[in-house]
């Protein structure tokens, strides 16, 4: 079964996050399959998109437990390799010239957040955490969180959410514009429908122009931007404070850090 299923409906297109059993981890297969979905929506072009999670996670990041198998000879290409893919993916997602909605509930960490930028607007369930994580892993992050966050929650606040690894309930993400707002869980998918549908139903012409106006401008600065990212990522997945990290996430312990 594919890691990423997609529905077509009236106008618009379901895409649905199905690796429940590993809370939708951004592996290796999760990473193709996100690049083969972009290209499946401009193939199709659609007049609106939502996207879900199947699970009780919408997703907890990169797999930590296929980082944490890896030999540290091993982990730099695989990382490598999921990095720039997974940034060429959320390239193509922000060229989309439909509304894209995100619907989100669980947990929104790590790499993952990168989903958050890339959608138009974002509903939060009650009960819904956000992290990045990347500070405790020993690894500069990806996702382009480094683009996303600032411009949606602030500097300092992005400072303190990253750094200080801040774990983020629902309604302080919709306070610090993380999310456009909370809904209740039992309620969901049926906001997230609505939206989608009132999105499709409208001046689908009119809401790509808006969309390229918000977005158009950036999107060189965020090529140049999520190069910086991966660099970033190349260079401190080869510390051995990163497989430190990694390793010591996985197994619940304390990393100690060499500071390298």
């Amino acid at each position: 079964m594919s890691v990423i299923r997609t529905t077509g409906h009236d106008g618009w297109i379901h895409v649905e996050l199905s690796s429940p059993a590993n809370r939708n981890a951004l592996g290796t297969q999760f990473v193709e399959a996100l690049i083969a979905t972009a290209e499946h929506l401009h193939r199709e072009m659609p007049r609106a998109v939502l996207v879900t999670a199947e699970g009780p996670t919408f997703t907890v990041g990169g797999d930590l437990k296929l980082f944490a198998g890896l030999s540290a000879e091993e982990l730099p290409a695989t990382m490598d390799w999921m990095v720039s893919g997974y940034h060429g993916a959320l390239l193509r997602w922000l060229e989309l010239p439909m509304p894209v909605v995100a619907a989100v509930h669980g947990a929104v960490a790590g790499g993952g957040l990168g989903l958050l930028g890339v959608a138009d607007t974002v509903l939060a369930a009650e009960g819904t955490v956000f992290a990045s994580g990347f500070a405790a892993l020993g690894l500069s992050g990806d996702g382009l969180w480094s683009w996303f966050l600032p411009r949606m929650i602030g500097q300092r606040r992005t400072v303190e959410f990253v750094f200080e690894q801040r774990n983020l309930e629902a309604a302080e993400a919709a306070d610090w514009g993380l999310v456009t707002r909370v809904v209740p869980g039992a309620d969901l998918l049926a906001e997230g429908t609505r939206v989608v549908q009132r999105y499709a139903a409208g001046p689908s012409g009119s809401l790509a122009r808006m969309k390229d106006l918000l977005v158009g401008p950036t999107r060189e600065a965020l090529r140049q931007q999520a190069a910086r990212e991966t660099a970033a990522m190349h260079d401190t997945v080869r510390s051995p404070d990163a497989v430190t990290g990694i390793r010591a996430f996985v197994a619940k312990q304390q990393p100690r850090f060499q500071g390298s």
